[in-house]
């Protein structure tokens, strides 16, 4: 359906209704002055409505920023010095207008979509009625938690561009583990960072300086690894004026607190074990042609789900070289060392490794629900005529099929979040010129 027939439908729309004319960098300029933290900013003209639509959400939820200051800004730089904070929700019959004219508030609108609602909004930003002005846009606008196209995250100081379909509910931009199983050992979760923050840390920084914009630093951006920071701020301040190049110093765990604060994406912390049996099988799937015969079946009893079942007994495609030494699916020629100058001559002890991602990324991408749902209905039908080869029934399989489906919900969200976030990783690290990494980790106690 194109923009122009679609025009007339009820969509929702919460963002910051502006006359054109505002440049870009102009409005980003200003909603990073509030000093909101890490943000999701979409800038976009509607330039046969000659409007300018600015939204902001939050990075950590893709939740909206409402900050009448933020209105009271940008309106009070654009032409005209109007503007308005415009949200409605058509399913929760809400309806907001939050009208500023040279900067200030002005009479605004609180209740349900209909004829009140159009005439504020008319007087609030000179266009209406809501449909023309959703009408205008391009049609990526999905809703709440999910990019539309235009937008870029600010995080920590760095922009990023985001592709339009992206889940932005995921608190993509922070380390967070799981926590959705009791898979005991150790954890692992894939991360995005720019190289560049620690080597240019390492080379060019003064211990001193070095230390003292790490004791800033908030403990969270260090992760798992945050523990280490004490004893690496007292080597540092051992060290004086002399950057750490200059001391040959061999410091791996100062190294890998360096390279997570260039760290910008991650996904969710999760156990080794299930990332290398569940998660990464299911990604290398050769086919989706199940055979199950009798001797299968005890050890399909015991499984979780039927993705569970899947990466038991589908046929998977193994990395270049062989099965990989850390993670059976990611090669060996793919992973190696975040600073090999530390195993050289013995064992290399790190927490965090390199990945090339490309043919990770190319697996991820290659998986879809229509491809997956399909797979699992072979499974099925292949698990329920391995159990009843004798007595089969298109009523016994629907039954048994539905059973299995509700025994799976937990053990499959469990997986499509794990998916969906490592997607998030690759996807940005790939968009934007950002290295791949592998952070193992303990299980932290509370």
């Amino acid at each position: 359906m194109s923009v122009a027939e679609s025009t007339t439908e009820n969509r929702d729309l919460t963002g910051i209704l502006l006359p054109e004319g505002l440049s870009d960098e102009a409005a980003r300029a200003l909603i990073s002055q509030r000093g909101l933290g890490d943000v999701l900013v979409r800038v976009q003209p509607l330039p046969s409505l000659q409007l300018l639509q600015v939204e902001v959400h939050s990075a950590k939820d893709g939740l909206p920023c409402e900050d009448p200051e933020l209105v009271g800004l940008l309106a009070k730089a654009s032409p005209g010095g109007r503007g308005a904070f415009v949200h409605v929700n058509h399913t929760s019959k809400q309806a907001i207008v939050h009208p500023f004219s040279d900067g200030v508030p002005a009479d605004g609108f609180a209740g349900e979509p209909g004829s009140a609602f159009e005439a504020k909004l008319l007087l609030a930003v000179g266009r209406g009625p809501l449909s023309a002005i959703t009408g205008a846009d391009d049609g990526s606008r999905l809703g709440i938690g999910v990019a539309s196209s235009s937008t870029v995250a600010e995080i920590r100081g760095r922009r990023l561009a985001i592709p339009a379909g992206m889940p932005t509910d995921l608190g993509s931009f922070d380390f967070h583990d799981g926590g959705l199983g009791l898979d005991a050992g150790t954890r692992l979760c894939f991360f995005a960072y720019d190289r560049r923050v620690a080597a240019t840390a390492w080379e060019k920084l003064p211990a001193t300086d070095l230390a003292a914009a790490l004791k800033q630093a908030s403990p969270s951006l260090f992760g798992p690894l945050a523990g280490l920071l004490p004893a690496e701020l007292d080597a540092l301040t051992a060290l004086g004026e002399k950057t750490l190049t200059d001391a040959k110093a061999e410091r791996l765990r100062l190294f890998e607190l360096l390279t997570l604060s260039g760290a910008l994406v991650f996904s969710a912390g999760e156990s080794v074990t299930h990332w290398d049996e569940r998660i990464l099988p299911l990604l290398h799937l050769a086919s989706d042609d199940a055979v199950i015969d009798a001797d299968d079946l005890d050890d399909l009893a015991d499984c979780d789900g039927v993705l569970h079942a899947m990466a038991e007994v589908l046929p998977t495609r193994s990395p270049p070289g062989g099965e990989g030494s850390l993670l059976g699916f990611l090669g060996d020629e793919e992973v190696g060392p975040l600073a090999p100058w530390a195993g050289q001559g013995g064992e290399y002890h790190g927490s965090i490794f390199t990945l090339k991602a490309q043919r990770l990324l190319d697996a991820v991408r290659a998986l879809d629900s229509r491809r997956l749902g399909t797979a699992v209905q072979k499974l099925e039908d292949a698990w329920y005529h391995a159990l009843h080869s004798d007595d089969a029934t298109a009523e016994g399989f629907a039954e048994f099929a539905q059973k299995k489906d509700e025994e799976s919900q937990a053990d499959s969200a469990r997986f499509l979040r794990a998916w969906a976030e490592l997607r998030v990783v690759l996807e940005l690290g790939a968009l934007n010129r950002l290295d791949i990494g592998l952070l193992f980790y303990e299980p932290q106690t509370p």
